[in-house]
Formats: structure tokens, sequence, C-alpha cells
């Protein structure tokens, strides 16, 4: 994607870059979210995402709206553990009283775009959790994500990142953000995930930066802003990869 190659990195910056025409490329790789959601299989798009077992069996989460992946994962070792306390492998073999005097329980069982399904004979596994494509949704909308970029640009974490790359000596200055769900405001993340096209509002210019690349997990796409270009979209990531 850019026509480079890498080279040993002499500063601080994670990775060195040369351009086919000379020009020289310090990138920093960073997360927005819990590092311990993103393995570096997941980051590379080699597998779903992992939750630590809550219980005993091994469970597979699969989600149809990225929106409530926070509060699907909050609800999951309760889910679990209740499930295999009564011998069920779905919340929605549950005794009808049990769901009902649960307000979590009934909202997965009844509302959550999700399933559960554990595995008794798969045991102390970390859980796999995958993205489904949702129907029916409002489009995702591309305006969040700009001013949350902003506000994360404004964190104690991002200034320690842009500090590094401003150390760097280079024609360019890139700063590649995975962002996980727990990261952004989940329209946000949605629309990173969903979204056709580009943000229209640009991104305050910095000096540490030339280029912000951002890419979210469960996505294909890959949103670049630079300082002369703006706004431009990228899908390196093969179609037959679990998105």
């Amino acid at each position: 994607m850019l026509d480079a190659t890498a080279h040993p990195d002499e500063g601080p910056a994670g990775i060195s870059l040369v351009r086919s025409d000379g020009r020289r490329v310090a990138l920093v790789e960073s997360t927005v979210g819990e590092r311990r959601e993103l393995g570096l299989s997941h980051l590379r798009r080699e597998s779903d995402l992992r939750w630590t077992a809550p219980a005993r069996w091994w469970w597979l989460v699969t989600v149809s709206d990225v929106r409530c992946l926070s509060r699907v994962r909050e609800v999951f070792p309760v889910a679990a553990r209740t499930c295999e306390a009564h011998g069920v492998t779905t919340p929605a073999g549950l005794p009808a009283p049990v769901t009902a005097a649960v307000p979590d329980l009934h909202w997965l069982v009844h509302r959550a775009p999700a399933q559960l399904v554990g595995h008794p004979g798969k045991l102390d596994e970390p859980a796999t959790v995958s993205v489904t494509p949702g129907r029916g949704r409002a489009p995702a909308d591309l305006a969040t994500v700009a001013p949350a970029l902003e506000r994360w640009l404004m964190t104690g974490q991002a200034v320690r990142v842009l500090a590094k790359l401003a150390r760097c000596r280079a024609d360019e200055r890139h700063l590649y953000l995975t962002v996980d769900y727990t990261g952004l405001a989940p329209d946000v993340f949605d629309a990173l995930v969903r979204a056709d096209g580009v943000p229209e509002e640009p991104l305050r210019e910095r000096g540490a930066i030339t280029h912000l690349w951002v890419a979210p997990v469960f996505g294909r796409r890959v949103l670049l802003w630079s300082h002369q270009d703006g706004w431009s979209r990228h899908e390196p990531y093969p179609a037959a990869v679990t998105g």
C-alpha cells in the first residue's frame, strides 16, 4: 500500500520504511481499547477474538451488532456459569424463572443480537467470539469518527505515542491504530466496521504525525488520513478471512 520496503529500525519508532522515491517513513503502532483483547493472531486477522473462560466449558459467542459487544461481554460470565450449573448449552435453555429473575439474562435471551453456545466436551479454553453481518440496521454514521479520534489523540496514551513519533527523523511519521470495540463509543466503532466511504471531517493537523491509519477489529477496511490527501479507504485483507 505504501510502495515501501522495511529497513532496520535506527530510532525510537517501531518500524522504519523507505518509499520507492527515497522518502523515509517512521511507523509506530498503538491500540485503542483493551490490549488484553488484542492478541497478535487477531491483529493479523488470523483468528476470532478470545475471551477468558468464565467457567469450564468452551463457549462460542456470535454477535450480529458490534454496538452490543461490550454488554454481551459483561453478561457472558454470568450466563455461562448459570448455563453450566443447569446443564444447558444455551441461555435459551435455562428455566424461565431463572432468566426472569436476572435482567441481564432476560435481555440476552429475548433481546440481544447474540448467540451463546457452550460445548461441555471441550473444557478450559477461552471463548471464541465472532461477528456476523447484521440486517435491518440503520446506516452507520461516519460523522462520529473524526471527533472520537480527536478526543483519543488528547489522551495520555496518545500523547506518549506522538512524542515517540516526534523524536523520529523521517520524512513521514505514521501512526497505525488498531481499534478494539472497548476503545471508542459503540456507535463510533460500529461506523468504523460497517460504514461505506470515508469521514468528511478532517483531523486537526499535528506536527508529530503526517499519517494516521485506523484499523478496527472485526473489519477488513482500514481508513487512512494524511495532511496532504485527507481521508482514504483501503481493504488489504482477503475476503475469506473472518472479519
